[in-house]
């Protein structure tokens, strides 16, 4: 049985795994608890998943999801 979604999200954030591609590494060849699934894209589907760089918590870090803030007044 796989720890609910928010509580596995935790678990992994402090794991500090700065990708999905790293994640996938990490599933293959440690000792990947049997708590956490290896695919929690599909587990979490439809419990709270948002993508990797939500669950890995690597937004607006580098590997995540950067956000830009355009000015516009310099379009002006």
């Amino acid at each position: 049985m796989y720890l609910p979604f928010i509580e596995a999200k935790k678990y992994v954030n402090n794991l500090k795994i700065p990708s999905a591609s790293k994640w996938r590494t990490w599933c293959r060849n440690e000792n990947r608890p049997l708590f956490i699934p290896a695919r929690p894209d599909r587990t979490y589907k439809h419990e709270g998943w948002k993508g990797w760089a939500d669950f890995l918590n690597t937004e607006n870090k580098q590997g995540g999801n950067h956000k830009y803030t355009v000015n516009n007044s310099f379009f002006k």
